[in-house]
């Protein structure tokens, strides 16, 4: 505090320096005295600054002398005294407020003791000299010997979590069997999860993730006993990172209701999953199938193909047609006419590039006139094709309003007669002749390709459907195509390119509609030490190559 002050009075004295140089002279030419001797000094001192400095200049200086002199006297710290061994921590001048300490009992009285002042006694004259008092001494206890540390009790060591550990699994898809309780089953893919009050994920933007599959901890845990995973709740796995979802819910629970911002799964006919945009044939599910879990590949190779599905073999004919088929083929040529625009504009973009690149030649006077006649050929041509489309845009939604009449009030899977399949026989030809060239692709190629699109749907849809097809048929895809094209869906297999643990690895699978990007592999994996921890929010999503 005292530093402080100080600092104020010799910024306060700069201050009246610099005043008394803007204001000088000060002293009287005609008076006398010692004062007025002392205030002529000052002037010519500053007549001097004046003439060196100038007379602002100076009283400048004299104020950034007295801040620099202020700051460095309340700044400066004072000298601070630690303790060295056997010395208090607090100087004699340090005060310490003790009723804020807890003290010994007689430590406050013992303390006023040694503080209190003797005055001396006035002895009286004439006195006789009173006899000596006896010396009172006082016994000094020995001071207590600090008694030895006892050093601190280690802290536990924090116990390392065994390694995580699981037989590596194969899924395969069940028999599908008419008239049994299709979702019933406590392991799956596609269709819906069984979440109980587990929020649906979403990835970092908010998006919600696809479902793809639901195992039991239970069915894991009778192939793999030895492993780290509990025995009892599920593993709902969806498409993308954070999509490994533990639950401790009972599997037998209600499906969970789908969010509605969740994205377009497939489109049925592509081949391609996650559509940019809706339609008809846009689905928002996997198809739904249940599965067992098999220990390693206890599968051996009965199962396994080397090829997608088809309804039927090269040259083959279609005997079976669904009404599906049809909707789908109407579907599908709704689609090309909404899309119809496209290809025209197209068109006329070409066409209004060559009639520009016509005139560039027509008024080059260097033109080759076989080159002049190319460019007049090209554009008849653009034209003619332009026209040709443009009246198939036209005739189109009446060949589209006969079809969809000829489906109208048909039951899905219900059987088409020999006529009506002839019909359908006639008709995609037709469709392909006169509309190709805007709608080509956009319609099926064939009618074995409708076949196969319906049958796809029919062996994981409801009862109605699966009791629609033929006993060959069905026995057929039982035994051949419960098994992706290519590998297996496995779990619990370590990464090829990495030391993590793949937990989830699913092919591309033509009957449930997982048409990966360029066949890929679709992984979900996760570091060791993670694993071991449980810490399964860490796991990472990707594809990979086949």
């Amino acid at each position: 505090m005292k530093r402080m002050i100080a600092a104020f009075v010799l910024m306060g004295l700069a201050i009246a320096v610099a005043i008394y140089i803007a204001m000088a002279p000060v002293a009287s030419p005609t008076a006398d005295g010692a004062l007025n001797g002392f205030l002529a000094g000052l002037d010519g001192l500053v007549d001097g600054i004046e003439a060196a400095v100038g007379r602002s200049t100076g009283a400048l200086i004299a104020i950034g002398i007295g801040l620099a002199l202020s700051l460095v006297l309340a700044l400066v710290p004072t000298r601070t005294r630690y303790a060295e061994e056997g010395e208090p921590f607090f100087s004699p001048s340090d005060e310490l407020d003790l009723d804020h300490y807890p003290q010994a009992p007689g430590a406050q009285d013992l303390i006023e003791d040694e503080h209190d002042e003797v005055e001396p006694a006035q002895a009286p004259a004439p006195a006789p000299r009173p006899e000596p008092a006896p010396e009172i001494t006082r016994e000094v206890q020995p001071a207590p010997v600090p008694a030895e540390p006892v050093p601190a009790e280690p802290l536990p060591a924090q116990p390392t979590p065994a390694p995580f550990t699981a037989t590596p699994l194969t899924l395969v898809r069940k028999v599908r069997e008419p008239g049994r309780d299709w979702f019933g089953d406590s392991s799956w893919f596609g269709g819906l999860p069984r979440l109980g009050d587990t929020p649906w994920p979403r990835d970092l933007s908010g998006i919600a993730l696809p479902f793809l599959a639901q195992i039991d901890l239970a069915d894991i845990a009778a192939c793999s006993p030895e492993g780290s995973l509990p025995g009892t709740g599920s593993l709902a796995v969806f498409l993308g990172d954070g999509g490994l979802v533990p639950l401790a819910a009972d599997v037998t629970a209600d499906f969970t209701d789908p969010p509605q911002d969740l994205p377009p799964a497939f489109e049925e006919g592509a081949a391609m999953p996650f559509p940019q945009h809706t339609s008809r044939l846009t689905r928002w599910l996997f198809p739904y199938w249940p599965i067992e879990v098999h220990a390693g590949n206890a599968i051996g190779t009965a199962l396994e193909r080397d090829h997608p599905f088809y309804a039927v073999g090269v040259g083959e004919p279609v005997e079976t047609l669904w009404w599906h088929s049809v909707q789908h083929f109407a579907d599908r040529l709704r689609e090309g006419l909404e899309q119809a625009d496209a290809p025209i504009a197209a068109h006329r973009a070409n066409l209004l590039q060559a009639r520009e690149e016509l005139k560039r030649i027509e008024n080059d006077p260097d033109t080759d006139p076989y080159e002049l006649e190319d460019a007049r050929e090209d554009i008849e041509g653009l034209e003619a094709d332009l026209a040709r489309i443009e009246e198939q845009r036209g005739s189109l939604p009446d060949m589209l309003a006969a079809l969809e009449s000829f489906t109208e009030g048909r039951a899905p899977w219900g059987v088409l007669s020999e006529q009506e399949l002839e019909i359908v026989r006639d008709l995609l030809p037709e469709a392909h002749e006169r509309y190709g060239e805007l709608i080509g692709q956009s319609i099926p190629g064939s009618l074995g390709e409708m076949a196969t699109v319906s049958l796809r749907a029919a062996i994981s849809g409801p009862p109605e459907a699966v009791a629609a097809i033929p006993e060959a048929m069905l026995a057929r895809l039982n035994a051949e195509y419960r098994l992706p094209a290519e590998g297996t869906h496995r779990l619990f297999v370590p990464a090829e390119d990495s030391d993590e643990i793949v937990l989830v690895d699913l092919a591309w699978d033509d009957m449930i509609e997982w048409c990966w990007p360029e066949e890929a592999r679709f992984q979900i994996r996760i570091a060791p030490e993670d694993a071991a921890q449980g810490k399964w929010e860490r796991a990472r999503a990707l594809f990979v190559p086949s």
